[in-house]
């Protein structure tokens, strides 16, 4: 396990994993000064926030999973198709039918001869990277409208037999612009096939960044993580941008003013735009 690196004000936490952001978030209570309160502990009155009342609530989901989310997210979208895609393979085989005939043969009285270019599918690789940061505003609804469109996303990418490594990030500045600090909270989430038990809790569930990622924050910057925790913001880096042509999907952290996830419908939208998209490489 990698702990956090410090540049200048920028502080990056990279963890080997959503099990290893766990145990870094468990640890926060250890480094923090005694009179510094932990957010990602306290306020179990805020269910509609934290949607679990405890921090043991939260990592127990982390630990083992959230099938019923997982079961809960697929039902949101419609199955949705991703256009498989060939690649030649350099070789020939003879069929009675093909792109092109052998005059030879044909003149020979061989029926089979058609030179047929043998094509297999290709599996695509895409990284797909989720800053799972939000706003105090942000609602349940949309953080699990998003987390379900992308599960669905991920389901169709691995049914079209492309192969999905998942990222999960929550990017955060200061809200002093005299600190200006960064604090950066990277998870592999893993390489396909995915747990999507996992996943489900990872990518939809408002503990996950309210009360793990909090938690990480707490450990990474202790005693300077005040009442505030930060603005969301998106990290700088190439991995970070939206680049369908290079197998890289990136979404951004959530605020308030988000219109592509607020409603079912309008994560659908987003989704199915997405999808056409993919397909139309």
């Amino acid at each position: 396990m990698q702990r956090y690196t410090v540049e200048g004000t920028h502080w990056a936490l990279h963890t080997t994993g959503l099990h290893d952001a766990l145990s870094v978030a468990g640890e926060a209570a250890a480094v923090s000064p005694a009179d510094v309160t932990l957010h990602s502990r306290e306020l179990s009155e805020w269910t509609e926030f934290f949607a679990s009342p405890t921090f043991e609530d939260a990592a127990e989901l982390a630990q083992n999973g959230w099938p019923e989310g997982r079961r809960e997210m697929a039902e949101r979208f419609d199955t949705l198709q991703i256009a498989q895609t060939a690649e030649d393979t350099g070789a020939y085989s003879w069929e009675t039918e093909g792109s092109f005939f052998d005059l030879g043969q044909l003149l020979s009285g061989e029926p089979e001869h058609w030179l047929h270019e043998e094509r297999e599918p290709r599996r695509r690789v895409w990284q797909i990277t989720v800053n799972v940061a939000a706003s105090n505003k942000v609602t349940q609804a949309t953080i699990m409208n998003r987390g379900a469109a992308v599960l669905a996303l991920v389901d169709a990418l691995q049914g079209a037999g492309d192969i999905v490594e998942l990222h999960v990030v929550a990017s955060a500045r200061d809200w002093s612009k005299s600190i200006g600090r960064n604090i950066l909270t990277t998870i592999p989430l893993g390489v396909t096939p995915l747990d999507m038990g996992t996943a489900a809790y990872a990518l939809a569930h408002p503990s996950m960044l309210r009360r793990i990622i909090l938690g990480c924050m707490e450990y990474a910057s202790p005693g300077k993580v005040k009442s505030a925790y930060g603005k969301p913001c998106d990290p700088e880096g190439p991995e970070y941008r939206d680049d369908l042509g290079a197998g890289k999907i990136y979404l951004g952290a959530l605020t308030s003013k988000d219109q592509h996830f607020p409603t079912p419908e309008a994560a659908a939208g987003w989704l199915n735009a997405k999808v056409s998209a993919i397909n139309a490489l």
